[in-house]
C-alpha cells in the first residue's frame, strides 16, 4: 500500500452540522431535502449551493447520500462539500460507505459522534487521479444497479399482475365470455367450491412430534420436511420449500398416511401472517406447524394451475379477523375457484406464468450479481486488495461509454 496514505477522517474531510427546517416551512420547489434516510421533501431554496456528501447523524445513523446538485440537509444529518475535503469528493462518498460508519453507534451514543468518527484511521491514494479513477469503476456499477432497479418494480410486479388477471378470466383459447358469481369467465370453465376438487389438509403428525422423532434408518426412507411460517422466508422458499430447519427420515408409508404430500400449497391459517398472502408449495412430504394449512390439487386440477391462482386470491378475504385472525378449513373449502375442463388449457395458463417468473428471476439474479460486484470492488478497491489497471470492465460486465471508459 505504499501510494495509499495512512490518516484519520480529520484530516481529510469537514463534518458540518445540517440545518432545522421543518416540514411546515418548506416551500415547495426543486431542491431536494436530505434526511438520514434520504430525500424527505422538497424545497425552494438550497441550503448548500453544490453537490455534496450527506451522512446520517440520527436516526438513520451513518447512512450516506449523495447529492449531485445544490440540496437541503436537515439537523438529523451531517455533510461535506468539495470545499470541505482534501479528497475527491466521489471518492470520499464511497469510501465512507465502505467504512460503515454505523457500527460506532452504540447505546450510550446513540447518535453518530463526529468526534468519534474524526479519529476513526482510513486510507487514500496519494494521487488524486487514482481517487477518481476508483470512483468511476465504482459509480459505473451503481448506476447499472439503479437503472435496473428503477425497471424492476413495473417489471416484476406490473405485467405479472396483468398478465395473471387476463390469463385466469379469459384462459387461453379466445373463448367467448360468461358471468359468473366471480366475475366473467370462459364459457367453457366451471367455478366450483374448492373443496369438490381439492383436498383442505393438514398433517396428521405434529410438527413438535416430527421434532422428537428418529430418522429411520432404511434404503427405504423418505425425507420428511417440518415447515413452520417462519421457513417462509427462509432464502430460496420465495416460491416452494426448498429449504427447512427440521428434516426427518421416515417410513414411505407413515409419510403417505400423516403427511402432506408434495405439489401441496401451504398458506398461514393464524396470526397476522394471514395478510402476507405468502403461498409455497410443498416439494416432499410434509409436516405442517398449527399455523399453517395446505390444500392438495385434485385429479381435475394441474398442480401449477392450482398455486399461481392461490396467488391472485386475498386470504383476508376468509379470515375471522378477531384478536388473533385465523382462518379455518371450512372457509378454506367453500372458495370459489375457477376452474378450465381441459386440463391442457391449465396447463397453457401455468406454462405462461413459469416463462415470466423464470425471466424475473434472471432480472433478479443479474441484479443480485450487481449488488454482489459491487460489494465486492467497494472492498477491493478500498484496500488497495486490487487497483484499477487490474480490472477488466467487459470481462467483469461493465458496460462503459466512451467517456466513461476515458474516466476510468
Amino acid at each position: 500500500m505504499g501510494e495509499w496514505l495512512s490518516t484519520t477522517l480529520r484530516e481529510v474531510a469537514n463534518l458540518n452540522y445540517g440545518k432545522n427546517l421543518p416540514s411546515k416551512i418548506r416551500i415547495p420547489g426543486d431542491v431536494p431535502v436530505y434526511g438520514s434516510n434520504g430525500i424527505v421533501g422538497w424545497h425552494n431554496e438550497a441550503i448548500v449551493n453544490k453537490a455534496g456528501i450527506i451522512v446520517g447523524r440520527k436516526g438513520s445513523v451513518g447512512a450516506i447520500q449523495l447529492s449531485n446538485r445544490p440540496f437541503c440537509p436537515i439537523d438529523t444529518t451531517y455533510f461535506i462539500t468539495a470545499d470541505d475535503t482534501k479528497v475527491d469528493i466521489n471518492f470520499l462518498y464511497y469510501l465512507l460507505r465502505h467504512f460503515n460508519l454505523s457500527r460506532l453507534v452504540s447505546d450510550l451514543i446513540p447518535g453518530l459522534n463526529r468526534d468519534l468518527a474524526y479519529a476513526q484511521e482510513i486510507v487514500v491514494p496519494n494521487t488524486e487521479i487514482e481517487q477518481r479513477r476508483i470512483a468511476a469503476v465504482l459509480s459505473l456499477v451503481q448506476r447499472g444497479i439503479e437503472q435496473k432497479e428503477h425497471r424492476r418494480p413495473r417489471f416484476t410486479t406490473g405485467f405479472r399482475k396483468v398478465l395473471m388477471y387476463k390469463l385466469f378470466t379469459e384462459g387461453t383459447r379466445g373463448e367467448p365470455q360468461k358471468q359468473s358469481e366471480i366475475g366473467s369467465i370462459p364459457e367453457g370453465w366451471e367455478v366450483v367450491k374448492l373443496g369438490s376438487c381439492c383436498g383442505v389438509v393438514n398433517s396428521s403428525i405434529s410438527y413438535t412430534m416430527l421434532m422428537k422423532m428418529d430418522s429411520f434408518d432404511s434404503s427405504k426412507a423418505v425425507d420428511v420436511m417440518g415447515v413452520k411460517v417462519s421457513d417462509m422466508n427462509i432464502p430460496g422458499n420465495e416460491e416452494a420449500f426448498i429449504n427447512a430447519n427440521l428434516v426427518r427420515k421416515l417410513s414411505r408409508e407413515l409419510s403417505k398416511k400423516k403427511t402432506v404430500p408434495a405439489g401441496a400449497v401451504v398458506f398461514p391459517k393464524r396470526g397476522a401472517a394471514i395478510a402476507t398472502n405468502k403461498k409455497r408449495i410443498t416439494t416432499t412430504w410434509t409436516v405442517l406447524d398449527p399455523n399453517l394449512i395446505a390444500v392438495v390439487p385434485g385429479e381435475k386440477v394441474i398442480q401449477g394451475y392450482l398455486y399461481y391462482w392461490s396467488q391472485t386470491f386475498d386470504l383476508r378475504k376468509i379470515t375471522d379477523p378477531g384478536p388473533t385472525p385465523q382462518l379455518n378449513k371450512k372457509d378454506v373449502v367453500s372458495v370459489l375457484f375457477p376452474l378450465p375442463q381441459d386440463p391442457d388449457e391449465q396447463r397453457e395458463i401455468t406454462n405462461s406464468l413459469k416463462t415470466v417468473d423464470k425471466s424475473i428471476r434472471g432480472y433478479r439474479d443479474q441484479l443480485f450479481a450487481m449488488q454482489d460486484l459491487f460489494h465486492t470492488l467497494l472492498h477491493q478497491l478500498m484496500t488497495a486488495e486490487i487497483r484499477v489497471n487490474d480490472l477488466d470492465l467487459e470481462e467483469l460486465g461493465i458496460k462503459a461509454d466512451e467517456e466513461q471508459a476515458e474516466a476510468v
